[in-house]
This record gives C-alpha cells, sequence and structure tokens, in this order.
C-alpha cells in the first residue's frame, strides 16, 4: 500500500521536475495531464482512497452488527433470568429442600444478601455520596479562546491538513 504510493510519488516527482524543466511555463493542467498519463499515482490513490471508502463502510457496519448483538445478549440475559425465577418460584411453591440432582445441573436454593434500598436519596449525608471527577468543557474553553481569552494553560493549534474523500 504505502510503498506502492511512494514508488508512483517518486516517478511523479521525478517526471514532474522534468518536465518542468524542459518546458518552462508548462500550465498546470497541461502537468498533470502528462503526469497522469506517465505515472499511475492517481490509480493508486485511487485505490487507497476507494479502500478507505470500504473500510469506514466495514467499521459502521460493524458498530451497527455490534449493537444489535448486544441487545441480543441482553434479550438472552433476560429470558435466562426468568426462567431462573421461575424454577426458584416452582422450588418454592413445592417446598423443596435439598439440591435436585438433574439432566442438565444439580439445583437448590440458597440464600442471597441482602439489598440496599435507598428509600429517599435527598436524605443521604455527603460522606455516602461520590462526588464526579471535574473535566474540562473543551467546547466552551474553546469558544473563550476563539473570542479572544488567554490561559497559560492552554492555546489553539494552527490546524493542519486534512484530506476531504466526496464518495461517488
Amino acid at each position: 500500500m504505502k510503498n506502492n504510493i511512494d514508488r508512483e510519488l517518486h516517478a511523479f516527482k521525478y517526471m514532474k521536475e522534468a518536465l518542468q524543466s524542459e518546458f518552462e511555463g508548462l500550465d498546470d493542467e497541461t502537468l498533470l495531464d502528462t503526469l497522469s498519463g506517465e505515472t499511475n499515482l492517481l490509480e493508486a490513490i485511487d485505490e487507497l482512497v476507494g479502500s478507505a471508502l470500504l473500510d469506514e463502510k466495514m467499521a459502521q457496519a460493524t458498530k451497527a452488527r455490534l449493537q444489535e448483538i448486544k441487545g441480543r445478549a441482553k434479550r438472552l440475559e433476560d429470558r435466562a433470568k426468568k426462567k431462573r425465577d421461575i424454577v426458584r418460584e416452582a422450588f418454592e411453591k413445592a417446598e423443596l429442600k435439598g439440591p435436585l440432582q438433574l439432566s442438565n445441573a444439580t439445583v437448590s436454593l440458597g440464600n442471597t444478601p441482602a439489598k440496599l434500598v435507598i428509600a429517599d436519596e435527598t436524605q443521604v449525608p455527603d460522606e455516602f455520596l461520590k462526588v464526579a471527577d471535574p473535566t474540562i468543557d473543551e467546547k466552551k474553553l474553546k469558544d473563550a479562546m476563539k473570542d479572544g481569552k488567554t490561559f497559560s494553560f492552554a492555546y489553539l493549534s494552527n490546524g493542519g491538513k486534512s484530506l476531504i474523500v466526496r464518495a461517488k
């Protein structure tokens, strides 16, 4: 991938310099036409962009499928809990005591630990509250800096270049 681009870029730059030195004043359109006919750089770029677009679509599809699978896992967990609850109720109503040796498992009732129930959250003393770690409101800070405020702890970068791809 990268080697192919590097190889084609090297050929492109070499031919570009040669053409510009031999034909001074050559316009950009003619130069690009000539170079695209003599090198495979544009094809290599096109192939790589197409591959990147495909990877992005695959990533989106994978994320969507993952959400579906998580939903299915949650439904299966809920269904298993309901089934266990039905078995627990059956054990209690039938007044079964000891472990039962069944074909799938040995089943018995056990005591569960006490669960905490908060009746009124407003009455809980501070000593039992967790304070969330403070986080920086980056949007608010950036907006303030764009409005001319300066801070010793932060600055705005010069930005950079990004590739803009409009798929057909």
